[in-house]
This record gives structure tokens, sequence and C-alpha cells, in this order.
């Protein structure tokens, strides 16, 4: 799907008073949203393109994780963030989630295979590892490597943000670099 030059919609927000992120359903019909109710109880929404208030269809303190590609390439499940920030699987008509055998709140999901049946996912052992990218089936929980990522991601400082194309194959990645000086003086008069 591409965006560009077209008319401008406005989405009425129906209950949502605060977002925290939002994606496009992969075929453009609407957006799955993560956002928080007055009562500042968040949970997952859709929204249709075309209008219409967002319909909530996971239950309280859901949401979505900072980055990837949440909805399946069939748009009728969203990988997001239990309450306790485990990964679980939501169907958007609604009704209980599903847990990923094997995944637990270390693990972030990148994004989905082609076909559906595995995610891509970043696990991270401890804040001073480097992180492993894996392949998880969503039904059996069973893991293989990942075989996408050429090389390792830099651990020069702080945690690096790892994106995946659709198909996969490719990836691209950010991370932060701090450099300092130091300089020796003698004492000052």
């Amino acid at each position: 799907m591409f965006t560009g030059v077209g008319e401008t919609r406005v989405l009425e927000p129906g209950p949502i008073t605060s977002y925290a992120r939002a994606v496009w359903h992969p075929a453009g019909t609407g957006i799955v949203i993560a956002g928080s109710d007055a009562a500042a109880t968040p949970r997952l929404y859709f929204q249709s393109s075309d209008g219409g208030p967002p319909r909530a269809f996971s239950g309280d303190g859901v949401t979505l994780a900072p980055i990837g590609r949440a909805v399946s390439p069939d748009g009728k499940r969203v990988v997001a963030l239990d309450h306790d920030g485990v990964p679980e699987l939501y169907p958007l008509a609604g009704g209980p989630s599903t847990p990923v055998p094997g995944l637990d709140v270390t693990d972030a999901p990148l994004a989905w295979t082609p076909d559906g049946r595995e995610l891509i996912v970043a696990r991270y052992e401890d804040r001073d590892s480097p992180q492993r990218v894996e392949r998880v089936d969503v039904a059996t929980g069973k893991t293989r490597p990942w075989h996408g990522l050429g090389r390792a991601l830099p651990t020069l400082f702080g945690d690096s943000r790892l994106l995946v194309t659709p198909d996969g194959e490719s990836y691209a990645y950010g991370y932060t670099r701090r450099m300092n000086d130091l300089y020796l003086s003698s004492p000052l008069r």
C-alpha cells in the first residue's frame, strides 16, 4: 500500500483519549490502534479508514509493541503485549487472546513471516547481551534461526532498533553511539 496526495479524512476518536501507537491493516482498509479511554485504560481498537468510531477488540491493559509489524499478513490477528508485557495473539474480530508458546517479556515481536505462520522475534537475555533474532512458530513455539541478519547488531550503547521488511528478507536498524573526549590538565591557578 502506498500513501500520497489524496483526499484528507478526519476519523472520529470515539472513546480514545490517548494514542500510544497505530499501524495500518495490510489491506489498507483500516488502522489498528493502541489507545486509552477516559479512564486511562489501554486496549486495542480497529478503525475503518472509511470512517465510523473505533471498535475495541482486546481486553484491558493490552498495547502494541513499540516497533514492528503487528498485524498478520491475512489481517486476522494482531500480535500485542498483554498487561504483563508478554506477546500474545489477538483476533481482530474480537474474542480471547492466544499465547504464543515460548514467548515472554524479554521477547520483542518484529514482524510476521509472509505466510503468517511464524513471527520474527528479537530475544533479549539481559541488557548486556546482544539480541538473538529467531523465527517462532505461533502454533507450536518451535524456534529456528532467522538468517536475515547478516551480522551482529552493534552493541555500542543502549538498545538497537531492528525493523524487518514484509518479505522477511531485509532489515534496517538504528542505534545510539556515544562518543566522548577525555582531557587531562594540570592544576589550574
